[in-house]
């Protein structure tokens, strides 16, 4: 039956009732994706070392790293429809900062690699 229903719903949707894709169990498996995604950052701190050398440095790089981490869901919430969102405008601008900062993370690790690997040449 819940196959048809689904059949149903894809085909005729003022048959069914209007259904929310972040409900509460979404939400959570959300939650739960980013905070494993993250936490390699809280599990693995810095050594005493680092803390007294360049703690600006050290954060930018957590900063960054945490970024690229969560970067697939940032750029999706960023990018998606305000079907999918309850508040659109507000979920892109809380999103926009960790996703052009993951982003920048990247391009700039691509091109410092294709920088190292010219100058040997």
């Amino acid at each position: 039956m819940e196959g048809l229903r689904c059949q149903l719903c894809l085909f005729h949707p003022q048959h069914c009732e209007p259904e929310h894709p972040f409900r509460l169990a979404n939400s959570a498996a959300f939650f739960c994706t980013l905070l494993s995604s993250v936490v390699n950052q809280m599990i693995i701190g810095p050594g005493k070392r680092a803390k007294t050398d360049s703690e600006p440095g050290e954060w930018l790089l957590r900063t960054g790293i945490v970024c690229v981490s969560i970067l697939p869901f940032t750029t999706g919430v960023y990018w998606a429809t305000s079907a999918l969102l309850w508040t659109p405008v507000l979920a892109r601008i809380l999103f926009f900062l960790p996703c052009v900062i993951g982003w920048f993370c990247i391009i700039a690790s691509i091109l410092s690699c294709l920088v190292a690997c010219c100058s040997e040449m």
